[in-house]
């Protein structure tokens, strides 16, 4: 009895390590989705930025192709007495293209790490309850954390008994 007992701690034991091994990839994949949602974000705050700017500079661009004696395609206008100037490091259409592909993305990347940490929490948690039943069961009223410690009293405990009774088969002989 005590052996089969010996055994059913040990496989409890590696049950709780397997549990804590899929939490932390459970977290790992929670910290990754963090940092794919925080590049996202970013690369949005830039598109954004990038999009005013290239919107308020619309007047300097369009004013980049008027000549003189030519209608305006805004006004109509054939003389162009104050024509509006482009602003410095203003964005071109293509690259706001290429920004918006990139968040899109990147969005795409952090939905499918939010969708796996999901999955691993779902997985971990499913672990860790069973793994918690297993405990009360073999153990009592002990916690997930306290559990490794007191299977290896327990688990040495069994050895202990076991060496004796040997000893005493050995002297009964």
């Amino acid at each position: 009895k005590k052996i089969d007992e010996k055994s059913e701690l040990k496989k409890l034991d590696e049950d709780i390590s397997d549990a804590k091994k899929q939490r932390i990839r459970y977290e790992e994949a929670t910290a990754s989705y963090i940092q794919q949602q925080e590049k996202a974000e970013l690369l949005d705050t830039e598109l954004k930025e990038k999009t005013r700017i290239y919107l308020e500079a619309q007047a300097g661009i369009l004013a980049e192709t008027l000549e003189e004696n030519i209608p305006c395609p805004v006004c109509g206008s054939t003389t162009h007495p104050r024509i509006a100037t482009k602003p410095v490091d203003v964005p071109t259409k293509d690259e706001l293209d290429t920004l918006s592909d990139r968040l899109n993305d990147a969005n795409t990347v952090a939905e499918n790490a939010r969708d796996e940490a999901g999955k691993l929490k779902g997985a971990s948690d499913e672990k860790e309850e069973s793994v918690k039943k297993e405990i009360s069961s073999l153990l009592g009223d002990v916690s997930l954390d306290d559990a490794k410690s007191v299977i290896a009293v327990r688990v040495s405990d069994i050895d202990s008994l076991v060496d004796e009774l040997d000893k005493k088969l050995t002297e009964a002989q």
